[in-house]
């Protein structure tokens, strides 16, 4: 299958990457038409606590897998990259999820469709990343 490396973006002000203590904001997007692998790659900056925020408004189901990657060039299958949790979307619908306690210094969030979209209008599916310092 295909696979399609996205951008990734700050969402909001840009900071230092040495101000750890700074929250990460980044987003995302891609045109929901097809079944390739759209793979997003950011890195951590330090922070243990990452929340994933996905709104799917197309017709079909969004399967997601997010992994923790020791090279920020590593992709799915190579040694360093594990998989650390996964699940789907259901169609015009919004999913969020946190992790807490992952401290890979890069992740890889995997989208894909199990079948193309048929939306008369091709949608756009939207990611937006969340990284923070610990918690108390």
């Amino acid at each position: 299958m295909p696979t399609t490396v996205e951008s990734v973006l700050v969402l909001g002000v840009s900071v230092s990457y040495r101000q750890a203590v700074m929250p990460s904001h980044l987003t995302g997007s891609f045109l929901g038409d097809d079944t390739n692998n759209h793979d997003f790659k950011f890195s951590s900056r330090g922070k243990p606590v990452l929340g994933v925020e996905l709104d799917n408004p197309c017709n079909d189901v969004l399967s997601w897998s997010l992994y923790g990657m020791h090279s920020a060039t590593g992709t799915v299958g190579d040694a360093g990259t594990f998989l650390i949790g996964s699940d789907t979307v259901d169609a015009a619908d919004k999913a969020s999820e946190a992790f807490l306690g992952y401290v890979f210094p890069f992740f890889l969030l995997r989208l894909v469709f199990a079948s193309a979209p048929t939306d008369v209008v091709k949608l756009t599916v939207n990611v937006f990343l969340n990284l923070m310092g610990g918690v108390s």
